[in-house]
């Protein structure tokens, strides 16, 4: 079969669909905001629209300002998207960092214990204080990891409520 264009509507809320079209060569073209009614939850979901083509698309594109307007504001979004992708990424590798010099400070003192332990030079009451001062430090990494993943998460939700802003404001030049 020799398909030139094909294109598809995939849930904005599903991304395990959204990769299985981008694996098969699909690409995301498009954001339907209220696009399909779901009946079980008695409210409109967003579509994302993913299409696969051949050829290239012509450069030559005869369009009014206003969609160029559109184009122009949506390349910042991605451009925005793309930045905190990396931030998060970033983000990500420096916690993943942390935890593992943590946990290696740990290992190291686990080694001191067990080595002192079987020279009997440490009792067990000072094993038990050790361990004591072991878990705080786990609760004090976890603590921060905590709100750490908090204040991104928070970071999250206030882009894709201007994100949000920014679509209604798009739809209502549109009008």
């Amino acid at each position: 079969m020799d398909i030139n264009y094909t294109e598809c509507f995939v849930s904005s809320y599903k991304p395990k669909h959204q990769k299985i079209f981008f694996n098969a060569g699909f690409r995301p073209r498009g954001y339907l905001p209220s696009w399909k009614y779901n009946y079980k939850m008695e409210k409109f979901e967003d579509q994302i629209v993913f299409n696969y083509f051949k050829g290239n698309i012509d450069k030559n594109m005869k369009i009014i300002p206003e969609t160029n307007e559109l184009l122009e504001s949506l390349k910042k979004i991605v451009e925005g998207l793309n930045i905190l992708n990396a931030d998060m990424r970033r983000t990500h590798e420096t916690v993943n960092s942390e935890v593992f010099k943590q946990m290696s400070g740990i290992e190291k003192e686990l080694k001191s214990l067990r080595k002192l332990i079987s020279e009997e030079i440490v009792s067990m009451e000072v094993i038990k204080e050790d361990i004591g001062a072991l878990k705080k430090r786990i609760d004090q990494i976890e603590t921060e990891q905590k709100a750490d993943i908090k204040e991104l998460s928070n970071l999250i939700t206030d882009f894709i409520g201007s994100i949000r802003v920014f679509q209604d404001r798009i739809t209502r030049y549109f009008k």
